[in-house]
């Protein structure tokens, strides 16, 4: 569940959701053959400084996104769209909502720079 990515077996194998659970909903035409869909939309964030902005979301777009899941563990909420044509990543442009890609990026960039400015941790 690190990366946050499906993982899809090329020719033998499981396909894989971005939670490292085995997808259930998977036909099996033939032999080392899968078929399933996948939703690429599904939309990782972290609660730090999102959590009105996600609620407010949440609030003015109900019956086309939810909260499928939160991650306390990990500080993390998880959005999807449950009407066609609606997008989580858009609507988190919109709001000003960091997904945890890049909420991930944007700390990555801070530490190298601190590390070329020499800076230790």
């Amino acid at each position: 569940m690190i990366h946050n990515y499906n993982i899809v077996a090329v020719g033998w194998g499981n396909i894989i959701d971005v939670f490292g659970h085995d997808l259930q909903n998977v036909e099996k035409p033939r032999p080392q053959q899968f078929i399933a869909t996948l939703d690429l939309d599904r939309t990782l964030m972290h609660f730090n400084f999102n959590e009105a902005k996600v609620q407010k979301m949440l609030g003015e777009h109900r019956g086309e996104i939810e909260l499928e899941k939160t991650l306390p563990m990990e500080s993390w909420y998880v959005l999807r769209a449950v009407k066609a044509g609606v997008r989580v990543r858009d609507l988190c442009r919109s709001y000003q909502i960091e997904t945890l890609r890049e909420y991930r990026e944007r700390s990555r960039e801070k530490l190298n720079e601190a590390r070329v400015n020499g800076k230790k941790f």
